[in-house]
């Protein structure tokens, strides 16, 4: 159960993060944290929830633990190095579909 709990505060955690990094006011016809509550209080909850994610996983017992935190965080800054790498192209209106593939393909 604490593996699945984390990945949902991490799935959470990155909804916040990307709503924001994409200027989106709505998340499924709501307002988005940040439009309602302002940017620093969506980053510091995106944030709290990354690292209540990685908490549980810490204090899960064994098989997890603290070896369960790796694939999480690993899979994290897979995430920050992929909306960081989109950086150039949100404006854009001329991305080609190759770079969608490249992108999905982990390349």
């Amino acid at each position: 159960m604490p593996a699945a709990v984390a990945v949902e505060l991490v799935h959470n955690a990155s909804l916040l993060h990307d709503d924001l990094i994409d200027g989106d006011r709505l998340r499924r016809g709501r307002p988005a944290v940040w439009s309602e509550m302002g940017v620093p209080a969506a980053v510091l909850a995106g944030d709290a929830l990354f690292f209540l994610a990685v908490q549980v996983l810490d204090q899960a017992p064994p098989p997890l633990g603290a070896a369960g935190v790796r694939e999480p965080t690993a899979a994290v800054q897979e995430l920050v190095e992929g909306e960081y790498a989109d950086g150039p192209y949100r404006a854009s209106t001329g991305v080609r579909c190759s770079y969608g593939t490249g992108v999905s393909a982990g390349g």
